[in-house]
């Protein structure tokens, strides 16, 4: 049994960032990185593709966090065989 005298000792802690939920949540972002389907219908014919590799994407959302927004620089070639391709070799 603790007892106390003042309020602000028996005060409790409470974050208003939920840090411990934030934390549990970031750790669990590398599962989500097994679920990542592209829908065919979205793909058109007349605009470019970007060609990711599946370790960068799920380093670029390992790294992220729930509530914050990243953004990085992509860099990557463009195929000799087709102009409509861009092949994204790292994020920065």
């Amino acid at each position: 049994v603790v007892t106390t005298t003042t309020q602000y000792e028996a005060a409790t802690f409470h974050s208003k960032t939920d840090w411990r939920v934030r934390a549990i949540s970031a750790t669990n972002l590398h599962l989500r990185t097994k679920h990542i389907y592209v829908s065919s219908e979205d793909i058109s014919e007349d605009g470019l593709t970007y060609v990711l590799p599946k370790n960068t994407l799920s380093k670029f959302i390992t790294v992220a966090d729930l509530r914050t927004q990243i953004a990085g620089y992509l860099y990557g070639v463009t195929p000799p065989d087709n102009n409509q391709v861009r092949e994204v070799r790292c994020i920065i």
